[in-house]
């Protein structure tokens, strides 16, 4: 800023947010430390200083004293106060005051229209009106003369183009105009390491956890090996490779073991991209339908559906379950004993899949399976193999997982039950 030339000061805060812009430039921002986002003002707004004998500045203040303990406040011309919208009348709206004056030539500011071909049209040298327009002339439009934000947001006419305008929402709300209400996950973001924040009401919200980690708030280290426990709300992926369908004379195995005490859930999954509607493509599935686990594919004339109805799975005892295919045959083959065979439909034989495998659910399930399966699987996946993979370390060979985690003590507990 120069001396003794007007200057148009812009400041707003949002929570700990603030920002301060001069003159039009770019505006700077910072932010306030810790967790608290209200400001408690008990004192008269001031301009200009404040009642030394009534106020003591706190020392974070940061203003100097003198030797007599007072503090410089300010010398100049104060010629618009707008806050929050508000024209603030100078002269009418005062409750306390000292020593202030009209401005003179002595305050270093000598020409007050060239004050107002910056901020607005000047009607009387003495009575400065300044209208709503901080940035632009008398002979351009405002703007924020339309008052397009929202909900008691500010209006300033955007930086780098005088035409259009930014809206500084008040805290509770967000969008281009202020006109969305804040939910807990806009206003605190708590889930860390790069999980996603699910709010269903604005005080309550839910984590999706990237691959590592875990708890509430994401902000617990978590890491699997063999098996990987879910709670109805992840996955886990897996490349497409381990079961890449190369021939309809392929014979295809996977052979898995898992407990559960959930009626629904997908437990594999092999099909389309997560972007590709579900609708009439091709698929391989494992889920658990009523209690019972059933063996599903689609080659293109119609979806083969393999179940075993004389069996519960959903005893949160731990199974073994084989899975066969080749062609249109498939065959399920549960603890040893429970087998079942099936074909699908048509003349078509070749299972055609461009995207990767998932385990425990889908980014998308009710999009990508076409509303087949809609809720994810809860419980342990103790292990897994996929053609000759050998059991597959799901941590080291995971792309992507979310809400991933180790399986609980509860399933390990009854892992050593069955093992002694």
């Amino acid at each position: 800023m120069k001396a003794g030339e007007w200057a148009t000061v812009v400041a707003g805060r949002d929570g700990r947010e603030g920002f301060l812009s001069v003159d039009g430039e770019e505006m700077v921002s910072g932010k306030s430390p810790g967790i608290t986002r209200g400001l408690n003002l008990k004192t008269l707004l001031y301009v200009g200083g404040y009642n030394q004998q009534k106020i003591k500045l706190a020392p974070t203040v940061g203003l100097l004293e003198d030797s007599k303990g007072n503090v410089a406040t300010f010398d100049g011309c104060i010629a618009m106060i707008e806050a929050s919208g508000l024209d603030l009348d100078l002269v009418h709206s005062v409750v306390d005051s000292a020593n202030v004056g009209e401005c003179v030539e002595d305050s270093g500011v000598t020409d007050y229209h060239d004050l107002g071909s910056r901020i607005g049209d000047v009607d009387e040298v003495n009575g400065i009106d300044h209208g709503n327009d901080i940035f632009l002339s008398s002979k351009e439009r405002n703007p924020c003369d339309a008052q397009p934000c929202l909900n008691g947001a500010f209006c300033l006419p955007a930086v780098h183009n005088a035409s259009d305008f930014e809206c500084h929402c008040a805290v509770g709300f967000r969008g281009r105009y202020c006109e969305s209400t804040d939910t807990i996950c806009d206003s605190h973001r708590p889930c860390q390491n790069g999980g996603t924040c699910i709010s269903s009401s604005p005080s309550s919200y839910h984590c999706l956890c990237s691959l590592g980690y875990g708890g509430k708030n994401c902000d617990q280290r978590v890491e699997f090996g063999e098996s990987v426990g879910f709670q109805g709300d992840g996955y886990l992926e897996l490349s497409t490779t381990l079961l890449p369908h190369k021939s309809s004379n392929d014979l295809e195995s996977i052979i898995m073991e898992f407990s559960t005490t959930s009626s629904n859930g997908l437990i594999f999954w092999h099909g389309q991209t997560p972007e590709t509607d579900g609708r009439g493509q091709d698929f391989l599935a494992v889920a658990v339908v009523n209690g019972h686990l059933e063996f599903s594919y689609e080659l293109g004339s119609g979806p083969a559906s393999i179940r075993l109805d004389q069996t519960r799975v959903d005893d949160g005892k731990r199974h073994r379950v084989v899975f066969h295919r080749e062609g249109k045959d498939g065959s399920i083959e549960l603890d040893g004993a429970d087998i079942k065979i099936g074909k699908s439909p048509g003349f078509l034989t070749m299972l055609n899949t461009l995207g990767n495998i998932y385990l425990g659910g889908l980014p998308k399930a009710d999009y990508m399976t076409a509303g087949k399966y809609r809720e994810g699987f809860s419980g342990c996946i103790h292990s897994i193999e996929i053609q000759d993979s050998g059991p597959i370390n799901l941590y080291e060979k995971a792309l992507s997982a979310v809400n991933a985690h180790p399986c609980s003590n509860d399933e390990l507990d009854e892992e050593l039950h069955r093992a002694l």
